[in-house]
């Protein structure tokens, strides 16, 4: 338990100073020398658990030579320390083990392969010919891109969009039956 300073390698005092320490009073985790520190003298202690399963220093208390106390601080944080680790470890289990049953569900849910199976071999739109769904769409594209007249006001406009755009802000008080608040949007 005691540390004397002349039987260290690379003393540079030589053995004209003999200090003796008593490794008893320092802390186990900061090194700190005080009075006040909580010992820990059986193996089976919770702190001694706590210590090695946070460290992994597997340690023999009073067999080893070396202290085994903590200060407040210490202890402290060590079982702080110690119930986050516990903590993280239990989730990890609780969302290990939902995501191993989740999994297990999704095997069971066989019948909706086949329904996607069914609807594969029978498409929707295996009764339209090809040249009739290219036609259709050439259609649509030059009814949008005509240029079309505003039957209200004379204004061309280069698709069936923009005209929808003018009409919506320019002709917005006006009705079918040509009320307008403002009648020289309508030119008369």
């Amino acid at each position: 338990g005691n540390l004397d300073i002349t039987e260290m390698e690379g003393n540079p005092f030589g053995s004209h100073l003999n200090i003796k320490i008593n490794l008893k009073n320092f802390c186990r985790g900061c090194l700190r020398d005080e009075n006040d520190l909580k010992r820990v003298s059986s193996p089976r202690e919770r702190l001694c658990e706590m210590f090695v399963s946070l460290s992994g220093i597997e340690i023999e208390i009073n067999e080893d030579g070396l202290p085994f106390s903590f200060c407040q601080s210490c202890e402290e944080r060590l079982i702080n320390s110690y119930n986050f680790r516990k903590q993280c470890l239990d989730s990890h289990r609780s969302l290990t083990d939902f995501y191993e049953k989740s999994t297990e569900e999704e095997a069971v849910e066989a019948p909706a392969a086949k329904i996607e199976e069914v609807w594969l071999t029978r498409p929707r739109l295996s009764r339209f010919d090809c040249d009739e769904v290219s036609d259709a769409i050439e259609n649509a594209r030059r009814d949008f891109y005509t240029s079309t007249t505003c039957v209200r006001c004379g204004f061309t406009s280069s698709n069936s969009r923009a005209l929808s755009v003018h009409v919506t802000h320019v002709h917005k008080y006006c009705s079918d039956r040509n009320d307008s608040p403002d009648r020289s949007v309508l030119g008369t």
